[in-house]
């Protein structure tokens, strides 16, 4: 997103912070309070701290069977699904929260006569140094960091790589007391273990999704989209469209040409439901507005998110969901299913030793013993998936994730859960839900044989879980905004400064990344980087995946200017 930043200060700290956001061209809110404290907010489109409340994006409330969008009496009290970010303020307080899952992120600090967060590390880095706190490097995160490995390409504990910047996980609550000094506290949340029905709780999250995609759907200013690929997730979300498109409602799918077995099974797909794949060219071309991605890239991604992902242009539409199907892999497993003591232990023992501190301390702050048996998913569920799948935020806050669902994370843990722990490629909940939408859907051929599901297991599962109820479309509540996607000018400024600017150009990402950025005490453990980036600058065709270890590595040593 890159496209936020709250602030609340004293006396003493407003003069440099109002010069530092005017060398930027900075526009922005502010509000007094009796203390002398002064709160400043910059956000596209955002409504003036003088209305005691901001809401960005929208909120998803299975409850009430509504979608809420700012102008709501609705909104959220505590944390739901959905993707936003949210801030109430009074006299005394200030609460700052996000979606249960933490699409959008919130990174913060708190110092001596300041608080501040914002989703993006390099602004605060930069806040941090405008008023005179040092950006100290965390050596043991950065030395966690240095593996190579999916479980490092991100946050691996709430400790971010720059010393006393924290990250909110999922759920969290973030609280301002404004009294003469700011002081910032949390509260965390809970995730409670089913212990009811394993059938009616996958049964509703289940008519939920179909629910929350009919609501969308329907409603005049929004339009959807959904990607198909050909595997199981992406499949589960059509499931729950085909519905509408039952309903005589036409449904808009897209996949991707240049993947040919994904789109083989998409346009198979298509052609048993008399579905159009690709045709609503509108979908793609509309006004199509470029970024710039090595800017885009390390205001949003930089310290917080290794792959070099940066969208090359976003839709200035605004208004369009894109369905998804990520977060499935909360209930079907991403690191085996395994404490984290189990990961990295090849690894020197320095770095083992750092990164098993890291991802145990980690684990503890979200509420997890640091020994739990499946401690590697919960930490998957605290970083990676809020990370990883909240990148969509980088050109929209309206990307959907209808497997996205708290009760199904809680029965996923559960004893009554049948499917407890499923081995890649075995049945898990995931494969419930879309017998459950759509039989005729989950017998049709996977990408991979080993996904196919046979005619027999399928009549099973959908005898025992049952047939649909009636449902209803949820209620659009409040008013659907335009998302301006693309980062504020005043932040594409602050990181033309630090040499962050324009495309991705091999040359300009080769005279970034310098081992001299590195803290004197890493080097030698950061020098590996160095070697795995030089293989993108010379095969920048065979490197170009932004997930590639090559691109992953360029990315962890640009990470390093926050501390310049």
């Amino acid at each position: 997103m890159s496209s936020y930043l709250y602030i609340c200060a004293n006396q003493e700290n407003l003069p440099p912070i109002k010069k530092w956001l005017k060398s930027l061209g900075a526009s922005y809110s502010t509000k007094d309070n009796i203390f002398g404290l002064v709160e400043l907010f910059i956000a596209a489109d955002a409504p003036s701290l003088q209305n005691n409340f901001s809401f960005l994006g929208y909120a998803i409330n299975d409850e009430k069977q509504t979608i809420s969008f700012d102008g709501s009496d609705v909104l959220p009290t505590s944390p739901q699904a959905g993707c936003y970010l949210q801030i109430q303020s009074n006299k005394l307080k200030t609460i700052i929260s996000s979606d249960v899952f933490a699409q959008v992120s919130r990174f913060y600090f708190s110092s001596e006569g300041i608080c501040a967060v914002s989703d993006s590390l390099a602004v605060l880095a930069e806040l941090r140094r405008a008023v005179g706190i040092a950006c100290k490097p965390n050596i043991e995160a950065l030395l966690a960091r240095s593996w190579i490995n999916g479980i490092t390409q991100q946050q691996t504990s709430h400790q971010t790589i720059v010393q006393d910047i924290v990250m909110a996980l999922p759920g969290e609550v973030l609280k301002v007391r404004k009294l003469y000094s700011p002081k910032m506290s949390s509260e965390r949340a809970t995730w409670a273990i089913a212990n009811s029905d394993y059938e009616d709780t996958l049964r509703n999250a289940a008519q939920n999704m179909i629910g929350f995609i009919w609501g969308i759907h329907q409603h005049e200013s929004l339009s959807s989209t959904f990607n198909l690929s050909g595997g199981l997730d992406s499949r589960t979300v059509l499931a729950a469209a085909i519905h509408l498109h039952d309903k005589k409602s036409e449904i808009d799918i897209k996949s991707n040409i240049d993947r040919p077995n994904d789109f083989a099974i998409a346009k198979q797909i298509c052609n048993k439901f008399n579905l159009s794949l690709n045709n609503n060219f509108s979908v793609y071309e509309g006004d199509n507005e470029k970024v710039e991605r090595l800017a885009n890239w390390y205001l949003c991604n930089a310290g917080t998110y290794d792959p070099l992902h940066s969208p090359a242009a976003i839709k200035s539409s605004g208004l369009k969901f894109e369905f998804g199907g990520h977060g499935a892999e909360l209930y079907k497993g991403n690191y085996g299913w395994r404490s984290v003591n189990q990961i990295g232990k090849k690894l020197q023992s320095h770095i083992y030793e750092a990164f098993l501190s890291q991802s145990q301390t980690g684990l503890m702050r979200g509420g997890i013993n640091a020994m739990h048996e499946y401690g590697s998913e919960w930490h998957y569920l605290f970083y990676r998936n809020s990370i990883h799948a909240g990148r969509s935020t980088m050109t929209s806050l309206h990307a959907a994730r209808p497997l996205l669902n708290k009760n199904l994370v809680s029965l996923t843990y559960s004893p009554i859960n049948p499917w407890q722990a499923p081995g890649k490629g075995q049945w898990s909940i995931v494969n419930d839900i879309l017998v459950y939408l759509s039989p005729t859907l989950a017998v049709l051929p996977f990408d991979d044989e080993r996904k196919n599901m046979s005619n027999e297991q399928v009549t099973s599962r959908h005898n025992h879980l049952g047939s649909l109820r009636k449902i209803e479309p949820y209620k659009i509540v409040g008013q659907p905004k335009k998302f301006a996607g693309k980062p504020l000018p005043c932040f594409l400024q602050l990181a033309s400064q630090k040499g962050f600017s324009g495309g991705l150009q091999e040359e300009k990402l080769a005279r970034l990344c310098r081992l001299d950025m590195v803290p004197s005490e890493l080097q030698e453990h950061f020098s590996h980087l160095l070697i795995e980036a030089e293989k993108k600058f010379h095969s920048p065709e065979e490197y170009k995946a932004a997930s590639k270890a090559p691109s992953v590595a360029v990315g962890k040593l640009l990470s390093m200017h926050l501390f310049s």
